[in-house]
C-alpha cells in the first residue's frame, strides 16, 4: 500500500488532483505547489494504491478534504453492464489518518427519546437526515426532525412492505402481502408522481424490506419473498440498471417444493450480485458477477440477509 505523508496530504486540494491514462496505465496524480508544480503518483493500476483494487479505471473524479491530521480522498466512479452510459454517482472514501489508510471514524452519538406516535419506521435515507415511515400501512411519509413531525409523500391501494431512496433523489417502495401479488412502485418528478415498475409472480409473493432490496447508484437488485409451495413459491430475482425504470428476471428457482429466495446484494465493491435461497434441503448463497447470466453457489448455509462492506461481506442466518 502506498503511504501518503501528512505534510503531503495537506497540500491537496480538488483543483490540483489529475488522473492520467494511456494504453497500459492509469495514474492518480497531486499537484503539491501551484508556483513550482510537482507532480507525486498516489496511485497507479500496478498496485501502488491508496484505493481498492480495480476502482482507478473506471475514476472519474477525485476531491480531498481534511481536517486536522485526518482526511479523505472521495473516489467517484461507477461499474455499469456493458452498454449502459450516463452519470457514474458511485463514491467510494479512502480514509486517510496522518497518511495511512484508516477506517473513518465514528460520530459520535447523543442519544434523544422521541415519540414515534405510531410511526414504523421503514428506511433512513442515505444522508442519514430523513426518516421515512409507514411500514405495513398503506400511507408514505417522512420526517426531517426524529418523527416530532412528518410529511405525507404518497398513499397506496396496498400496504407498503419495503421502501429505498435511490442516488437520483426519487424512491422505490414495495407494496402487496394483501392476497395479491407484491410490486414496486417508483416515485418520479421529486417523488411527487408514481408508476408501478415490477410485479411479483404470483400472490403469494411480495418483496420484504428487510432483505429484498438493494441499491446503489443507478443499479438495483429486487428479490421475492414468500411461500414456498410450487407452483406460487417466491423464487425470482430481478435486476435493474436505471434507477428502477426497467427490469429484467436474473434467477429463477424454479417450481421447487420448498424453496424460495431469502434475500439479495449488490455488492457496488466488486460490481457482485448475492442471492440467498432456501429451505433445506435448498440452501445456497449465490453470486453472479455477470449481472445474473451466470451463477456460482458459494455457500449451502441457510442465510437471510446479506450486507455488503468494502473487505469483507456479512451474511445473517435465519435462525441459532
Amino acid at each position: 500500500m502506498f503511504i501518503l505523508s501528512y505534510n503531503l496530504f495537506r497540500s491537496i486540494s480538488a483543483s490540483c488532483l489529475c488522473l492520467c491514462r494511456s494504453s497500459s496505465t492509469c495514474c492518480l496524480y497531486c499537484f503539491v505547489s501551484s508556483s513550482s508544480p510537482r507532480a507525486l503518483c498516489l496511485a497507479s493500476r500496478n498496485g501502488r494504491a491508496v484505493m481498492p483494487p480495480g476502482l482507478l479505471e473506471d475514476l472519474t473524479e477525485v476531491r480531498a478534504q481534511w481536517s486536522g491530521n485526518r482526511g479523505v480522498l472521495y473516489l467517484y466512479p461507477e461499474k455499469l453492464p456493458a452498454g449502459q452510459s450516463g452519470a457514474r454517482t458511485f463514491r467510494q472514501a479512502v480514509y486517510l489518518n496522518a497518511g495511512k489508510r484508516t477506517a473513518p471514524t465514528p460520530r459520535r452519538l447523543a442519544p434523544l427519546l422521541t415519540s414515534a406516535a405510531y410511526q414504523y419506521p421503514i428506511w433512513l435515507s442515505r444522508d442519514g437526515r430523513t426518516l421515512y415511515t409507514g411500514l405495513y400501512r398503506k400511507t408514505l411519509s417522512k420526517s426531517c426532525d426524529d418523527l416530532r413531525s412528518a410529511t405525507v409523500i404518497h398513499t397506496f391501494d396496498d400496504c407498503i412492505t419495503g421502501c429505498r431512496d435511490l442516488d437520483n433523489g426519487e424512491l422505490l417502495v414495495a407494496t402487496g402481502n394483501c392476497g395479491k401479488p407484491g410490486a414496486l412502485w417508483l416515485s418520479s418528478k421529486g417523488q411527487t408522481e408514481w408508476t408501478r415498475v415490477l410485479e411479483c409472480s404470483s400472490e403469494n409473493a411480495y418483496f420484504t424490506n428487510s432483505w429484498s432490496l438493494s441499491a446503489h447508484g443507478r443499479i438495483v437488485v429486487a428479490s421475492e419473498y414468500g411461500g414456498k409451495t410450487p407452483p406460487k413459491n417466491a423464487r425470482k430475482v430481478y435486476l435493474s440498471t436505471d434507477y428502477g425504470v426497467s427490469w429484467q428476471e436474473i434467477l429463477d428457482l424454479g417450481g421447487v417444493e420448498n424453496a424460495h429466495v431469502h434475500g439479495c446484494a449488490y455488492d457496488p465493491y466488486e460490481s457482485r450480485i448475492w442471492v440467498a435461497s432456501g429451505d433445506s434441503p435448498y440452501n445456497a448463497v449465490r453470486y453472479s458477477d455477470d449481472w445474473g447470466v451466470t451463477w456460482t453457489t458459494a455457500s449451502t448455509d441457510l442465510v437471510t440477509s446479506i450486507v455488503p462492506l468494502p473487505d469483507c461481506v456479512l451474511f445473517g442466518t435465519h435462525h441459532l
